[in-house]
């Protein structure tokens, strides 16, 4: 299952991932050439994929109020 979400760093890429394949310690890049931003999984299993996408939109909405 593919999903994919806009870059809360640069906004002008979108990082892809899929769900089916998510295992701690993954890591996913932005599409955007310019952008550095990559994303790792945390090693603990504690943290669930979702915890991690839910912070990165709450990353991207910080980050349009401060606009």
């Amino acid at each position: 299952m593919k999903n994919k979400i806009n870059c809360p760093v640069c906004e002008k890429g979108e990082i892809h991932f899929d769900l089916n394949f998510l295992v701690t310690g993954t890591s996913f890049s932005c599409s955007y050439s310019d952008c550095l931003t990559t994303i790792k999984l945390p090693k603990d299993s504690q943290h669930s994929v979702k915890s991690v996408l839910e912070g990165l939109k709450e990353i991207s909405l910080q980050k349009k109020q401060l606009i």
